[in-house]
């Protein structure tokens, strides 16, 4: 399983850095645009198949079951960014058809790595069936059997996450207030997103005033505790 993960990796890294190279040779703004915006879905595949691969490098057969979701849901994400990337060339077919040739290997083995985690899947249900039962992790959070305190919260849970699940009855405070109107730190969400602080601690908190906001939100690999909440309309 390690060898598969890390040979889709590979695959996908190197489709990675072609992608670049194409990004310096295209002569349009538009093209480049396109390009780089593929070449960051691609990467962020690399970070879900680098996970996968520490996944299964740190897992035994006892706890191999506690990690098969995850690598579903990794493997799953991999083809579903290679499928974005595709999907935004739509407009240039003969740049679709080459980014499509450079991404067949990637594919191929992301594909791979779901048939042999599913097949893994499959033994360790019909193990788990029989008298000699896998393991389950005696760490692992078990939400419904959890003790609750008296405003209905599991008691592992922290205060920032009582804050930010009651933030109607409590006062947040944000890191940065977004407004329209200008009334704000910043105009825009995608300008808060990218204040996100380097090697950030805790949860980034954006507050977004009521307004209309046309612009398309991408939320970078490193920004990995962002809470955004805004006004209701009247």
């Amino acid at each position: 399983m390690k060898a598969t993960f890390q040979a889709a990796q590979e695959e996908v890294t190197k489709a990675w850095g072609n992608f670049g190279a194409l990004g310096k040779d295209t002569t349009t703004s538009f093209n480049k645009m396109l390009l780089d915006g593929c070449s960051e879905l691609l990467l962020c595949a690399t970070h879900r198949l680098q996970a996968a691969t520490s996944a299964v490098e740190h897992s035994n057969f006892d706890t191999m079951s506690d990690c098969v979701d995850d690598l579903k849901t990794w493997s799953s994400a991999v083809i579903a960014l290679k499928t974005t990337c595709l999907d935004d060339l739509l407009e240039k077919p003969g740049l679709q058809k080459t980014m499509q040739d450079e991404l067949m290997n990637a594919t191929q083995k992301t594909f791979n790595t779901l048939i042999i985690v599913d097949e893994i899947s499959q033994i360790l249900r019909k193990v788990n069936s029989t008298e000699f039962p896998v393991k389950i992790n005696q760490n692992s959070r078990q939400l419904l059997n959890a003790e609750v305190d008296k405003d209905g919260y599991p008691t592992w849970f922290s205060t920032a996450d009582r804050r930010l699940l009651a933030f109607k009855k409590t006062h947040l405070t944000p890191n940065v207030v977004v407004a329209k109107d200008g009334s704000g730190q910043l105009e825009t969400i995608t300008k808060a997103i990218s204040a996100y602080p380097k090697n950030n601690k805790g949860r980034f908190i954006i507050y977004v005033k009521v307004g209309q906001y046309h612009e398309k939100v991408t939320i970078p690999e490193i920004a990995i505790n962002i809470f955004i909440y805004g006004d209701t309309w009247s």
